[in-house]
């Protein structure tokens, strides 16, 4: 039994070019650095909105001022392990240890490719002429 000679062959059939990027305006909004720190301000915004309002409120019976939340969120920063393990115990400052480690080794592998990837890639791209 054979094929019909009348139907095309998916290799003979060509097929249309890919979008262009060009076309649409700009790059895609995932990969704009832009939308990227603006997603990131929004999230750290919500936490901070969420630490006002549930957990400060469950604390207090009112949410305290901007002076004595800046006086809380400082005295929380220039807590040594020391205390924190005698009002939190060992447990919190080991965990808050390992946590603030973590969030260097991380900043700086990230400032490490920032460094080491945006030259080339600012240097490879292409500029306009005007």
């Amino acid at each position: 039994m054979e094929p019909p000679s009348s139907s095309p062959s998916i290799a003979n059939s060509t097929l249309p070019p890919p979008p262009s990027a060009a076309g649409d305006g700009g790059d895609a909004w995932y990969g704009n650095i832009q939308y990227l720190i603006n997603i990131s301000a929004i999230g750290a915004l919500t936490c901070l909105l969420i630490f006002v309002f549930v957990k400060l409120r469950s604390d207090h019976r009112r949410v305290p001022g901007p002076t004595a939340i800046a006086s809380k969120l400082l005295a929380v920063w220039h807590a040594t392990s020391r205390e924190i393990a005698h009002h939190c115990g060992a447990d919190a400052a080991q965990f808050l240890l390992i946590e603030g480690g973590s969030s260097a080794i991380l900043l700086l592998l990230a400032a490490l490719r920032c460094c080491s990837y945006a030259p080339p890639q600012y240097l490879r791209r292409e500029r306009p002429n005007f």
